[in-house]
């Protein structure tokens, strides 16, 4: 094999660093909803109201939820949670989340991955499971 033959993958690999909008793959752990709870500051469900930015961009997005049950912490009713790197979720509009929150500072209170273990309610029935028999519930304020 040639020395150009095998320059080449290489070649390839390093100018695929270099162009803009490759993303890189997310790669989370092992997801239990136990390990979650125990990282996570707040957990909840919250329906999405609006949406700001992109999560699918370097700066990612915000997530304006409307939130109906809260684990850990005390919560306001109206949480903005913003999300992003290569694992954001990708929040839609009218669709509900169980999400795991960490305190954040900048454009919204509190933010997420889909590692942290955020997702569709629909896709969360085992996790629900869990934070009802194991959760700490608490409030939603007004």
């Amino acid at each position: 094999m040639s020395s150009r033959t095998m320059l080449l993958p290489l070649a390839l690999a390093t100018a695929t660093m270099f162009v803009p909008g490759v993303a890189l793959a997310c790669r989370c752990g092992e997801f239990t909803p136990a390990g979650a709870y125990r990282q996570a500051d707040a957990v909840v469900v919250g329906r999405v109201v609006g949406v700001e930015g992109d999560f699918l961009v370097k700066g990612g997005g915000v997530a304006i939820l409307s939130v109906g049950k809260a684990w850990k912490k005390r919560v306001p009713r109206r949480l903005r949670v913003s999300s992003r790197t290569t694992c954001a979720v990708a929040f839609k509009r009218g669709e509900s989340y169980v999400i795991y929150l960490k305190a954040a500072a900048g454009r919204a209170a509190f933010s997420t991955t889909r590692c942290a273990g955020t997702r569709p309610l629909a896709e969360a029935e085992t996790v629900m499971q869990w934070l009802r028999r194991n959760g700490a519930g608490a409030e939603v304020a007004e």
